[in-house]
C-alpha cells in the first residue's frame, strides 16, 4: 500500500542519514589523525633540518593530502620535488580475481629532495595490459614491491654516498641510508637493523650497484 511504501521509504532515508552521519564522523576523525601526523612530521623535519636530511614523502598520486596547506608548506620549505612512479614499472601485480598475475598501474607520488629518486623514477612503459587496482588488490598495493624497495634503498645509498664522498664509509652509508620500513610480499620488516639482517642478499646487491651511482 501507499502507507507501507511511505513507511519503508522513511526507514530507508533514516538508514541513509545514519550511514552518512557515521561517514562524516569517520572523515572528521581521519583528518584529526592526519593533523597529528603531519604536525609530527613538521616537528621532526625542523629538528633535523640543520643536518640536511634526505626527505621522501609518499602518497598515491590522487590523494587529497597533496592539496593540504600544511603539506604544501613542507614541500615549499624544504624544496621537495614531486615525482611519479607507476606500480607496473616496479612489478606490482594483482593477486586476486580473474586477472590475477596482471600488472597494476598504481600511480605513486613521492615528494623528495633525493636526486637519485628524482632522476631515475620510472613510469609505465605502455607496452603491457593492466588490471584495475580495486578491492583486495587495492589493499595489496599498499605494500611496496621488492623491486621498488630495492630502488628506494639504492636511492638513499647513492645520495648518501654522493653527499659524503667517502668510500671508506660505505658500510656505514648502508646502515644510515636504509629506510626504516621495507615490505616484501606480505611480510613487513620494521627497523633498519632488522631490515639489513633479514635482507642480506638485497644489501649485497645494493653495495655492488652503488659503484655505478
Amino acid at each position: 500500500t501507499r502507507k507501507e511504501s511511505s513507511a519503508a521509504s522513511d526507514v530507508y532515508k533514516r538508514q541513509i542519514n545514519m550511514a552518512q552521519g557515521k561517514g562524516e564522523e569517520s572523515r572528521i576523525k581521519h583528518w584529526k589523525d592526519f593533523a597529528i601526523f603531519i604536525n609530527r612530521v613538521d616537528r621532526i623535519l625542523k629538528a633535523t633540518s640543520q643536518s640536511k636530511p634526505f626527505i621522501s614523502i609518499e602518497w598515491p598520486k590522487g590523494c587529497t593530502y597533496w592539496n593540504d596547506n600544511r603539506v604544501l608548506k613542507i614541500l615549499r620549505r624544504y624544496s621537495l620535488t614531486r615525482v611519479l612512479l607507476d606500480g607496473c614499472a616496479y612489478g606490482l601485480k594483482a593477486k586476486y580475481g580473474k586477472d590475477a598475475g596482471l600488472l597494476m598501474k598504481k600511480p605513486w607520488c613521492f615528494a623528495t629532495n633525493m636526486k637519485s629518486l628524482i632522476d631515475h623514477a620510472r613510469t609505465c612503459s605502455g607496452n603491457h595490459p593492466h588490471v584495475e587496482c580495486l578491492d583486495k588488490n587495492a589493499k595489496l598495493s599498499e605494500k611496496y614491491t621488492k623491486l621498488l624497495c630495492m630502488f628506494l634503498h639504492r636511492c638513499f645509498a647513492c645520495d648518501h654516498h654522493a653527499a659524503t664522498q667517502d668510500s671508506d664509509s660505505e658500510d656505514e652509508a648502508f646502515h644510515v641510508a636504509a629506510p626504516a620500513v621495507i615490505s616484501v610480499g606480505n611480510n613487513t620488516v620494521i627497523g633498519t637493523l632488522e631490515c639489513l639482517k633479514h635482507h642480506d642478499s638485497l644489501v649485497s646487491q645494493l653495495r655492488y650497484e652503488s659503484h655505478s651511482c
